[in-house]
Parts: structure tokens; sequence; C-alpha cells
């Protein structure tokens, strides 16, 4: 049961402070899903009930990703160009998507833990429609410096 609501700030302290800097961020109000190519990260309870979901498109997952381990921002540029997310960096948003779990700590009454980090063309069907079906909380533009940027929602499973 939810007892509070996760707001933009909160994502953007956690984000900020992994990478140093006051990154750009804009709260978009745009309910529409963030379309494929994207990448998929899910929170489940202790449990395993599928609770929450952090959707990101490629440009952002790649410069999340990239920025984490000071990759240069052409190499982010150049998988979002080819849609893909590279070993390496995936590596590196499950890092970053693990320490967004931070976000949870005091909004569920049950432990919410980081599942799995899927990218594109791995999204499993049933998940596609837990995403479709999921209430979005927030959804923000963000930006690393020097990195491409991109977009993110967290979405609210009921599963």
């Amino acid at each position: 049961m939810t007892t509070t609501q996760i707001t933009p700030l909160q994502l953007t302290e956690i984000l900020n402070s992994l990478y140093g800097a006051d990154a750009t961020v804009h709260e978009n109000d745009s309910q529409s899903p963030i379309p494929d190519p994207r990448v998929v990260a899910t929170y489940r309870t202790a449990e395993g009930q599928l609770r929450f979901a952090i959707v990101v498109d490629v440009a952002l997952a790649n410069s999340l990703g990239a920025a984490l381990t000071m990759i240069p921002p052409g190499g982010a540029e150049d998988a979002t160009a080819a849609g893909e997310v590279p070993d390496n960096i995936a590596e590196n948003l499950h890092e970053v998507m693990n320490i967004c779990s931070a976000l949870f700590a005091d909004v569920e009454h049950d432990r919410i833990v980081l599942d799995r980090l899927f990218r594109p063309g791995q999204i499993p069907n049933d998940l596609h429609e837990a995403l479709e079906s999921g209430e979005t909380l927030l959804q923000i533009d963000y930006a690393v410096p020097r990195y491409p940027s991109g977009q993110m929602s967290l979405l609210k499973i009921d599963g």
C-alpha cells in the first residue's frame, strides 16, 4: 500500500548525487508511455510481487550507464543511434536502477528491490501488458551534463 507520493525532486536528487552535478530535469506531463526501443527496470517486494517499473528511453539509458563510469558521450550516442544498450553500459545502468530503489524506502510498507533490467528486444509480453495497465506516477526529461537527454517514467504496477 502506498503511503506517500514519490516526487520528481526525489528522483532527481538521487540521479544528481550519482553524477556529482546538477543535471537538467523537466517534469513531463505526458501520460503517454515511452515508446520502444526502451529499457525497463522492474521492482518487486521481498515476496516477489511486481510493484513498480522505471522505464527509460534508449538515449537516456545509454547516457546514464555511460556517464556512471565516464564512458565518452560518443559511445552513448553511437549505441543510441544503433537502438541498443551494450553490455558494459547495461551493467552500469543496472547499478543506477538499483540505487533508484531508494525511492521506495518511505513509500511502501514492503521492502522493494530491483528485480531485473530488460533491454530493447528483451521485454516479455506480460511485462508489456503490465506497463500498459500501470499508473504513471511521474515522467521526467533528464540530461546528464555532456550526454544526450531522454525520458524516464516511474510506473506503479498492480501485480
